[in-house]
């Protein structure tokens, strides 16, 4: 399985990752020393292990999809803007925003490769 410092550069979170995985092995830490059980340290880096992989598994495919868009997809970057902004932009926006956003930026480039 790989680390969140395997990530390539393509989606540009790879730092980002870095910092959340190392935040969330010190709230298990933190979680293991308000314990009451000061003997058994390895169940929380276990849970935070499967965390870590699980976010790690996500920005991988995110970074791995970008890659794609812009490297290895014939015709690009002209013939992938559209899912390569919709990838980055659904990071930040709720899910019920998708279809909509989807939507405008289908559109939009469409409208625009009629005039470039």
């Amino acid at each position: 399985t790989r680390r969140s410092s395997d990530l390539t550069p393509f989606a540009g979170i790879g730092v980002n990752t870095a910092f959340y995985d190392a935040m969330e092995l010190a709230k298990q830490i933190i979680a293991f020393a308000g314990s009451a059980d000061h003997t058994d340290l390895d169940a929380y880096v276990v849970r935070y292990e499967k965390a870590m992989f699980e976010n790690a598994r996500r920005a991988q495919e995110y970074t791995e999809g970008s890659k794609t868009d812009m490297l290895l997809t014939p015709g690009a970057p002209r013939t992938t803007i559209e899912s390569y902004i919709l990838r980055h932009a659904k990071q930040d926006t709720p899910a019920w925003t998708h279809p909509m956003m989807s939507c405008f930026v289908y559109v939009g480039y469409w409208v625009y490769k009629w005039f470039v």
